[in-house]
């Protein structure tokens, strides 16, 4: 699909300013400054010296791939118009969207997935600031403390996800990447569940193996704190980038669209990109400078808890695409 030169002129200009804004964020993000905001602050100024070394390893991984997404960027803005009209994208530039009615009619800014994350946003400000306020020392513990019922309730929330995900997978046809796609969407769910109980360490009473004391920030028999604190930046770096930024390219830009429903990856609706952000946004050192700590809780837990009814409204709203008809063909216009 031969490009536009007067349209590719404007997407030059757009490649080369993302990749100089590349370029100045791995610049200018540096330890002290990350110290001085918030994010990273608990690991860079660690007392443990191997998670504050991972600390900045991170940042130093982080700086290098700046550097990449801007090289990344240059070249799209010097080359982009001969990658763009190269034949191996011709699969994707001729991809038919498979796309329902119902499906595209969730596709909006505001629908059932931002009202029920607004809604449980609301939940979590009125139980911090109103009912915590009236709950005893032992109960807040219950509910706030590692292996709580607000971890509990993410764990099972994410079962549910795995579940979900494994029964839509049989219910699509004649969409492989699509099914393909779900099937490990439910093992990744199902591993998240088995990680955020540390597989039922204390459930079952199971003692912590003496390898995993040595190298396991928490002391738990699990994967993800293995290397201090890296499994949870990367997730909220990608939770970021899949929530927030797909969707949005997925309803700016056809061609991203179509690479995405290509590869058979479950796209988030703008609504429930909006509801990402706002997840994205709720840390220890943004949550507490607007409200008041509340005793045992750690922010990563509520983060983690809206995280699975996010991922949960995902796969309810891939649920639509199983509404039996023909898929549509040259709907090319972008989410209205």
């Amino acid at each position: 699909m031969p490009v536009n030169s007067d349209k590719f002129f404007m997407w030059k200009y757009l490649f080369l300013i993302c990749s100089i804004i590349s370029i100045i964020a791995g610049i200018f993000v540096t330890p002290d400054l990350l110290i001085s905001l918030g994010p990273m602050r608990q690991t860079l100024t660690s007392s443990v010296d191997s998670i504050r070394s991972l600390a900045h390893l991170e940042l130093s991984i982080y700086r290098g791939s700046c550097l990449i997404i801007s090289i990344a960027f240059l070249m799209l803005s010097l080359k982009g118009k001969e990658i763009w009209n190269a034949t191996w994208l011709s699969p994707i530039h001729k991809h038919n969207l498979r796309e329902t009615d119902r499906h595209l009619g969730i596709m909006t800014g505001w629908n059932f997935s931002l009202t029920t994350i607004f809604c449980c946003y609301i939940g979590v400000i009125i139980y911090m600031t109103v009912i915590s306020r009236f709950l005893s020392d032992p109960l807040l513990k219950i509910i706030n403390n590692e292996d709580g019922i607000i971890e509990y309730l993410s764990a099972a929330i994410f079962l549910i996800c795995s579940i979900s995900s494994c029964i839509l997978s049989f219910k699509l046809s004649g969409q492989t990447s699509r099914i393909f796609m779900l099937r490990l969407f439910a093992v990744v769910f199902f591993l998240m569940f088995g990680e955020e109980i540390s597989w039922g360490q204390r459930i079952f009473e199971v003692k912590t193996l003496e390898v995993m004391k040595k190298i396991n920030v928490q002391g738990e028999n699990n994967i993800h704190n293995l290397l201090g604190y890296v499994s949870d930046h990367l997730f909220i770096a990608g939770f970021f980038v899949y929530g927030v930024i797909f969707p949005v390219l997925a309803n700016r830009i056809l061609f991203l669209r179509k690479f995405f429903d290509f590869i058979g990856l479950p796209i988030a609706s703008l609504g429930l990109a909006v509801g990402c952000f706002m997840i994205s946004s709720t840390h220890d050192w943004t949550f507490y400078l607007v409200f008041e700590k509340v005793k045992y809780l750690q922010m990563a837990e509520m983060r983690e808890l809206l995280s699975s009814v996010a991922f949960l409204l995902l796969i309810c709203e891939s649920w639509l695409l199983i509404e039996k008809r023909s898929p549509r063909r040259g709907r090319d216009q972008t989410y209205k």
